[in-house]
């Protein structure tokens, strides 16, 4: 069979030839272990797993890439900098929040309020404001949904953190690699992302990316996975610096390498040209979707993205996904574990069904759904 991959906000697939490629090459060639020995393919090993902290530090407006800390995913990422910049204290967090973000929070005993992200900028920045106190340590938000098409004005939010004193640590996981981000210019101290959706690397690999100033902060925090870096071996604790003090144990280079490539296919084509390739397709999708009777759209109007949220009425969620999987088509059901931005768009108990679009998806796909809906209802 045949497949029509529509369920890119859970992983990008396929992922460009070069990074398949360059991770059999790192695995069959040089794939020795980083920082471990001076031998030539540990040497191979480290150039390349900085070379790849230089891309990220590159794309995202950072001048420093000792302040990238690779992990396995954005979840890794988020807990790094949730956990070391955010100890205690009160933290704001919007309502479309995944559970990547919430979690941590609340099992870190932080106090949080929720603020909307489903309103117009000056709304949000009101609403948001109206929620800090002198207890507030951080706005914690991602910067765009992975249900639906609400995204958040991050140069606006970042202004305001820096005006009160607050770290702003964003999750990219739905952002980086459809659009531009400068952590300097929006005064991001943490950006958080995988490797393995927009920014087409393989999965298990991920990153956290500080700010000069947060990363200061965040070597005076808490450490979350102590163990061997194969720097001052004989203390006890995790050395003081960024980023050995976040990455115990032994990387996972050949990810990492095939992120790079992903890094490269994503800079070369350009964020703004795959998201308005992406766009066209969701734009045409609901158009479609808008002229069927029986059929609910849920949001997507705010700040649009490329992901589109629906039900056919009759059916429960996982029903219309296993019905669309038969034919052949890739969409995921539920409530994507992000409970709370599926309350504050008021699906139903069972969630609902997400389709996103990738760069590699074309109008061929979308007819294609389109019609699968229309036999459906």
């Amino acid at each position: 069979m045949q497949y029509v991959y529509l369920d890119n906000a859970a992983t990008t697939f396929p992922k460009p030839p070069g990074v398949s490629f360059a991770m059999k090459n790192c695995i069959d060639g040089w794939c020795g272990n980083p920082g471990r020995g001076a031998h030539p393919l540990s040497q191979k090993s480290a150039e390349a797993v900085f070379g790849v902290r230089e891309q990220i530090a590159e794309m995202f407006g950072s001048k420093s890439p000792e302040n990238v800390v690779f992990t396995s995913n954005a979840t890794g990422a988020l807990n790094i900098a949730i956990k070391s910049l955010v100890p205690q204290g009160h933290v704001l967090l919007s309502d479309i929040e995944h559970n990547a973000v919430v979690r941590p929070v609340f099992a870190s005993g932080l106090r949080y309020s929720i603020f909307s992200a489903l309103a117009e900028t000056d709304e949000l920045l009101y609403d948001l404001s109206a929620h800090l106190s002198q207890d507030t340590k951080a706005v914690i938000a991602s910067a765009g949904s992975n249900i639906c098409g609400a995204s958040l004005p991050l140069s606006e939010i970042g202004k305001l953190c820096r005006e009160h004193g607050i770290f702003f640590i964003v999750d990219a996981s739905q952002y980086a690699g459809t659009h531009d981000i400068d952590i300097e210019k929006m005064n991001i101290d943490a950006l958080c992302a995988p490797g393995h959706k927009s920014l087409y690397g393989p999965q298990g690999s991920g990153f956290v990316l500080f700010s000069d100033e947060a990363v200061k902060a965040a070597e005076k925090g808490p450490t979350l996975i102590e163990g061997g870096n194969g720097v001052n071996s004989r203390e006890m604790l995790m050395p003081p610096f960024t980023p050995e003090r976040f990455e115990a144990g032994t990387l996972s280079v050949p990810n990492i390498v095939g992120l790079g490539e992903g890094l490269k296919f994503v800079k070369k084509e350009g964020p703004s040209k795959i998201f308005t390739r992406e766009s066209a397709l969701y734009e045409y999708t609901r158009n479609e979707f808008s002229q069927m009777y029986g059929l609910t759209m849920y949001a997507g109007q705010i700040r649009r993205s490329s992901i589109l949220l629906f039900n056919i009425d009759r059916m429960k969620s996982e029903e219309t996904a296993a019905a669309l999987a038969e034919r052949g088509i890739c969409v995921r059901s539920g409530l994507h574990c992000a409970p709370l931005a599926h309350a504050a768009l008021g699906t139903p108990e069972h969630g609902a069904v997400r389709i996103s679009f990738g760069a590699f998806n074309t109008y061929d796909d979308v007819y294609y759904l389109v019609q699968a809906v229309k036999e459906l209802l």
